[in-house]
């Protein structure tokens, strides 16, 4: 069955949509699967910063970045901009300003352009920002 746009909304693994055909093979299942493993860990890594345990916030965000490039995006696109944020802020963490500073300024660079400064992941970037310039004082 159809939504008026070609993709399909039928149900199990035939229906799923990968933007022109349906997802058909295990492969195809496997790349959905990785995408919600990506969001999920960092969203986890988000978590592990709060309650200040920056090795695991910087290996989760680092997992989900890679998984982000390899997968389905290109440097340049939000989602992986938004895992380097995450990421630089575990190294802001950890103290290891130089590590963190590249990654924090250009995903926010990147975030500004792409999701306008009022969307959350800008936000936190920002603040992510703001916390390395404190630091660097």
């Amino acid at each position: 069955m159809g939504n008026g746009k070609g993709h399909s909304l039928g149900s199990g693994a035939a229906g799923l949509d990968l933007g022109r055909r349906p997802a058909n093979t295990a492969e195809d299942i496997e790349v959905i699967q990785l995408r919600g493993i990506a969001a999920i860990d960092l969203g986890l890594a988000v978590l592990a910063h709060e309650q200040g345990d920056f090795t695991a916030a910087e290996t989760l965000a680092l997992r989900s970045r890679d998984i982000y490039l390899t997968n389905y995006y290109e440097r340049g696109h939000w989602r992986v901009a938004e895992a380097e944020s995450v990421l630089g802020g575990a190294l802001l963490g950890d103290g290891d300003l130089a590590a963190a500073q590249p990654l924090i300024e250009g995903a926010l660079s990147v975030l500004r352009r792409t999701r306008g400064d009022a969307a959350r992941p800008t936000v936190e970037a920002d603040r992510r920002f703001d916390a390395l310039g404190s630091m660097s004082e």
